[in-house]
């Protein structure tokens, strides 16, 4: 009867070491820092496309399960965010950091990342290469941002 009841426990833990939580344990190529190169931010009813360039602004610093997020918050007529829309009214721009957890999933396809009130936002990963990231927000607004590898 100890022979099973220790068989048991044994298959249980092993079984709870299984890769059954879609989290990829190798996100080494997203590792390093990007700087935003540019946004699309996708209007309308028609989603009209409207590039809008970064400046230098933004960049995402990836380590092993955080991401530090670094550059201008900027606050506008309509409200304020890091990908700010670049209105001509800005009434403040601030320099900030910020560190947030991240991961990315099993098939390397979704990146989700901690936001400053700890809500997962997630994103689909269209393009990541050694020099380009391209992510697609799947919440809110409809905008497309264009990453390039920091030298």
């Amino acid at each position: 009867m100890k022979k099973i009841i220790y068989s048991l426990f044994i298959i249980i833990g092993f079984s709870s070491c299984s890769k059954s939580d879609g989290i990829s344990e190798s996100n080494s190529e997203i590792r390093g820092k990007w700087d935003l190169d540019y946004t699309i931010k996708y209007e309308g009813a028609n989603n009209t496309p409207t590039t809008i360039p970064d400046n230098g602004d933004i960049s995402y610093n990836f380590g092993v399960s955080e991401v530090t997020i670094s550059g201008f918050k900027i606050e506008g007529k309509w409200g304020d965010g890091i990908f700010g829309d670049r209105e001509p009214e800005v009434v403040k721009k601030e320099a900030f950091t910020e560190n947030r957890g991240y991961w990315i999933s099993e098939d390397n396809k979704k990146l989700t990342i901690k936001n400053e009130y700890n809500i997962s936002e997630p994103y689909d990963i269209i393009e990541l290469t050694k020099s380009k990231l391209v992510l697609k927000t799947t919440f809110g607004h409809k905008v497309d941002l264009f990453f390039v590898k920091s030298k």
